[in-house]
């Protein structure tokens, strides 16, 4: 398979990405939630979903509204390992609550591999 088939065959990433994340959003809005009720505002949890939220809603301000495709990859693996952390340090709070980020994990690996695959095919041959 070329790298033009695999790309086709991701090409609904592009439309998707809009309202997966919303859904992702809606996730870590719950995380901060079910933290508030337990520990209140003032906590590391807390802190560090403040963190990944502020990162992945800076991503189209860096990466210039997705034009710098080189950045918009730093960006993903950036947000790819930061959730895990944020994940690694939720599980000290709720091992079930650091489950809910697989998702955005998930995806942005996706979205990260879709990415490093443009790149590629915008390689000088």
């Amino acid at each position: 398979m070329t790298v033009n088939e695999v790309l086709s065959n991701l090409s609904w990433i592009d439309a998707a990405a809009g309202p997966v994340w919303i859904g992702l959003t809606f996730i870590m809005f719950f995380i901060m939630i079910r933290i508030y009720i337990d520990l209140g505002w003032e906590n590391p949890y807390m802190k560090w979903m403040y963190v990944l939220i502020g990162a992945v809603y800076a991503y189209p301000l860096y990466t210039g509204f997705f034009q710098w495709l080189t950045i918009a990859e730093i960006g993903n693996i950036f947000t790819l390992l930061l959730t895990a952390g944020v994940a690694i340090i939720l599980t000290r709070f709720s091992k079930k609550l650091s489950l809910l980020l697989i998702p955005q994990m998930v995806w942005t690996l996706v979205a990260s591999i879709y990415m490093g695959l443009v790149l590629i095919k915008e390689l000088p041959v």
